[in-house]
């Protein structure tokens, strides 16, 4: 019989989220040709975000993110203490309606700001989506592309210039700043990999547990990943997992058991579909498990732990920029103090361009500096969450990290549930009782 704790602690439920991220911040500069160049700095990100702050900020994201023409976006800010939202349209009804709805949850104003905005979220999406078919789509020049709506902006990465050109110098960057103006601005580019390689967890799966593919004859395939989240289409749960785990093309890799080995009880299920490879630039990377059981509780401990938290809440749509996130996968088990960056990014990984990506750092130490800490090889598919009353909300799975670990530490790539949402509208995921 599975053992697993009933120990559903509020308390490591409302710390999970124990760091959030600061506001990025950008400079302009000049280039030779005398366009601006909006030059990205990663900030240094302090505090954490109360659990009355997490709550105020979940409510508020998810009423914003059903008026992407009206609004640019939710932050949290650079100390950790509240919340802004951008607003291009203020006489639009969904802005009074804002208004009212912050008036209710924040009404000495305590926490939640409401400013002006440039860029609906739908301008900064359409930017970022035909520079990906250009730049990215063909190969040329960007090596990621995503929204910050703490900035306004679209933050577009590119390959250091192989001739020593700075930024404010770079062809790309200048013609992108023509074209875009400061809705968008650039940062330079590390290289990234996917993160694929435990436990012995039994059906109906938990979040955060590990497992691996098996072909026909019982052979099994190189490395392992992690499972997310249970996810319903049509009446019928699926387990959410990684699209590149399974080996690329390779069909005759049909049953997934746990790491622990093969038998009925471990048997993790078979491919029901996938994004990987041909749809993962629109949906992100993710695929769906079918004919095993997939439950609404996330492990919450190292390696081989059987404590665990409720899933009490799913956002089918991005986090704030500046909110803290945490991860639970079978390499690194739960992992918390993530920040996130940007929202809606591309980067290409495994040779082929991914979006509807999170993009993130790790703050182990919760000082301001950026580390390599985080999730790993294994741990892809791995669920991506954030604190809530009474368990834990969803918003992800672990995709991918960058190769190197630079002194300004490491990104972290999440695909978010918001590409399953625009793969099936319908789609949605059992909560814990």
């Amino acid at each position: 019989m599975k053992k697993r704790s009933a120990l559903l602690a509020l308390a490591s439920a409302l710390l999970l989220c124990a760091a959030s991220i600061s506001a990025s911040m950008a400079s302009q500069q000049s280039n030779t040709s005398g366009s601006p160049v909006r030059i990205y700095v990663e900030p240094v990100l302090v505090g954490q975000e109360s659990p009355e702050l997490i709550e105020m900020d979940a409510k508020v994201n998810s009423y914003v993110s059903q008026y992407p023409s009206v609004f640019s976006g939710t932050y949290i800010s650079t100390d950790s203490s509240g919340l802004t939202v951008g607003v291009v349209d203020q006489n639009d009804p969904a802005a009074d309606a804002l208004k009212a709805l912050v008036g209710k949850l924040d009404p000495t104003s305590s926490f939640i700001t409401i400013i002006p905005a440039r860029y609906t979220w739908n301008d900064l999406d359409k930017i970022r989506s035909s520079i990906v078919d250009e730049y990215m789509t063909g190969g040329s020049g960007v090596s990621g592309v995503g929204v910050d709506a703490s900035q306004d902006a679209v933050l577009v990465e590119v390959p250091r210039d192989a001739s020593g050109l700075d930024l404010t110098n770079n062809p790309i960057a200048i013609k992108l700043t023509q074209q875009y103006g400061s809705a968008v601005m650039f940062q330079e580019s590390a290289g990234e990999t996917s993160a694929t390689t435990a436990n012995n967890d039994i059906s109906p799966h938990f979040g955060g547990s590990g497992y691996k593919w098996y072909d026909a004859a019982g052979s099994v395939a190189s490395g392992y990943c992690s499972l997310g989240f249970p996810v319903k289409v049509n009446n019928v749960t699926y387990g959410l997992t990684a699209g590149h785990c399974r080996p690329g093309s390779a069909t005759n890799y049909v049953n997934a058991y746990s790491v622990g080995g093969v038998s009925s009880s471990l048997y993790f299920g078979s491919l029901y579909t996938t994004t990987w490879i041909g749809t993962q630039n629109t949906y992100g990377d993710w695929s769906l498990l079918k004919g095993s059981g997939y439950n609404p509780y996330v492990y919450n401990g190292p390696v081989g732990s059987s404590t665990f938290l409720s899933v009490v809440d799913a956002s089918f749509y991005y986090p704030s920029v500046n909110s803290g996130m945490c991860s639970s996968g079978a390499r690194t088990g739960q992992i918390c103090r993530y920040k996130v960056f940007q929202t809606g990014w591309c980067e290409p990984y495994d040779g082929v361009t991914t979006c509807s990506l999170i993009r993130m750092k790790s703050d182990q130490n919760n000082d301001g500096s950026y580390d390599c800490d985080g999730w790993y090889y294994g741990d892809s598919g791995g669920s991506i969450y954030a604190g809530a009353t009474g368990g834990v909300r969803a918003f992800g799975i672990a995709s991918a990290i960058t190769t190197e670990c630079p002194a300004a530490g490491r990104f972290y790539y999440a695909t978010s549930l918001f590409g399953v949402s625009r793969w099936n509208s319908g789609a949605s995921m059992p909560l814990a009782p």
